[in-house]
């Protein structure tokens, strides 16, 4: 969006969004769910975990996304989420 005056691959429009719940969160409260190789760069600069939609935007392969869990379906956040490394069902 608009709202600041950045944009990403900065940190902080993730890091106002996460602001933005309300809940006291640590950086290590968050996963990142993202689909590019700016969505990566960006969770990186906050310094918050990050699970690749590999079957979204990106432009280059997978591997060279840096990521903790990659994630095919989008159901499979839930495993991600309760610490379950994934590699989803990409091809």
């Amino acid at each position: 969006g608009d709202t600041l005056p950045v944009k990403k691959p900065n940190a902080e429009p993730l890091l106002t969004a996460i602001a933005g719940t309300g809940a006291e969160l640590g950086r290590d409260d968050v996963l990142y769910v993202g689909d590019s190789e700016t969505d990566s760069a960006t969770a990186q600069a906050a310094r918050v975990p990050f699970a690749l939609f590999t079957e979204g935007y990106r432009k280059g392969p997978v591997a060279g996304i840096p990521h903790q869990a990659a994630l095919a379906e989008i159901a499979l956040h839930h495993a991600i989420a309760n610490g379950q490394r994934t590699t989803g069902s990409a091809a």
